[in-house]
């Protein structure tokens, strides 16, 4: 099976001193609630606040471009990556036209593009927006404020995704030192940190660090957000995920139901929910749940594509642990066709020599052998005369 990646935890905004900016005192506790709703995972609500102050908001100065960022980072969170991509760029236009830019806002605006790019699989346009914001805030705040740690968290996150995974440790363990410095013990921002810490350790082979982590984590975010915010069913997930993993079910099961518990009660078009029922899948697979597991399987795709689209890796993931569930079900005809459609994905999005590319190819090229007659596929043979 191939394994997601447990779930990182997102540091959208970067906080800056005196942001409560909205010229308007109505507006002004308007964004106020919205960032209390946005904490207490509260989206629509949050969202339906900042619509109003954009609605109610004429001059086109501070006030809108705080609400629009702000409501850049609720709709990344609600994993609407298309309006929330064209929001925040409205706001990084808008303060384009400024007569005297503020430099600061724009690296907190290019801070959340660059997270929805990350999150839509566009590394290189991340990076790019990514490095700019960073520059401007080591410059104007310094290495260890608070706003420039939020970015290098986004940083590591970013490295973590393309592989560099002792790289996104070291950064993350940079992250962690400054929050424990500046941030009292139960602030979910070190939840946020810890968790995304364990996460890169695990990629990276440090197995003995990662429960640990995720247990401090989890016990910081229930404490701080209560036990049903969205982000505590991330954390379940992530920890059930590594026990599972460390061949301890029977603590996992509890774990993995809490998680898609809470996921359940909220609208069912997110891909961290359909990344917990894909690790749900695997554990009742490993565990001989075999019909179970297919609809799990299922389920997760097809929330995949109605949150990301077709052509998503995380929507090619979870189709070759399908794929690979339903060769166990001697249901090749149909695992062909998934993994042939997941390769397809891996090569435009990460190239045909990117080693999850091959690793598909190979389980295609295996599984088409063991059918009789082979089917050939004129796209197949280009995809693999690519990679070799």
């Amino acid at each position: 099976m191939t394994f997601l990646s447990p779930l990182v935890l997102v540091a959208v905004w970067a906080c800056l001193p005196n942001s409560e900016c909205p010229e308007f005192e109505e507006a002004a506790a308007w964004v106020q609630q919205a960032k209390d709703y946005q904490k207490a995972g509260r989206y629509a609500a949050a969202e339906t606040l900042l619509r109003r102050v954009l609605e109610t908001t004429a001059e086109e100065g501070r006030a809108m471009m705080e609400a629009l960022n702000q409501l850049a980072g609720v709709l990344f969170l609600k994993a609407d990556y298309t309006e929330a991509e064209a929001t925040v760029r409205r706001a990084l236009d808008l303060n384009s036209k400024q007569a005297e830019q503020d430099d600061l806002k724009q690296a907190e605006n290019l801070n959340t593009l660059a997270e929805i790019l990350r999150a839509s699989g566009r590394i290189s346009e991340a990076d790019a927006a990514q490095r700019q914001a960073l520059a401007t805030f080591e410059t104007k705040l310094g290495k260890d404020h608070p706003s420039t740690l939020t970015v290098l968290e986004n940083r590591a996150s970013l490295l973590a995704q393309q592989g560099r995974s002792r790289e996104a440790v070291t950064l993350s363990r940079r992250v962690l030192a400054g929050r424990e410095k500046l941030m009292e013990p139960d602030n979910p921002c070190l939840a946020t940190t810890l968790s995304n810490l364990a996460s890169y350790e695990m990629a990276a082979g440090n197995a003995v660090n990662v429960e640990p982590l995720y247990r401090r984590a989890l016990a910081i975010r229930e404490r701080a957000s209560g036990p049903r915010h969205p982000e505590v069913a991330v954390l379940l997930n992530n920890l059930a995920e590594h026990l599972r993993r460390e061949g301890k079910e029977r603590e996992a099961e509890p774990l993995y139901r809490r998680a898609l518990n809470i996921q359940e009660m909220r609208p069912r078009s997110h891909p961290d929910y359909a990344t917990t029922l894909n690790n749900w899948a695997e554990f009742l697979a490993g565990r001989g749940r075999k019909k179970e597991a297919e609809l799990s399987y299922r389920m997760a795709w097809r929330i995949a594509q109605m949150a990301l689209g077709n052509n998503h890796l995380l929507v090619a993931t979870i189709q070759e642990n399908l794929a690979r569930h339903l060769q166990s079900m001697r249901k090749s005809k149909e695992a062909v066709t998934l993994l042939q459609q997941a390769l397809e994905v891996r090569t435009e999005r990460q190239g045909a020599q990117h080693p999850d590319a091959v690793k598909t190819l190979a389980a295609l090229d295996r599984l088409r052998e063991e059918q009789t007659p082979p089917s050939g596929s004129i796209a197949l043979s280009a995809l693999r005369q690519s990679v070799h």
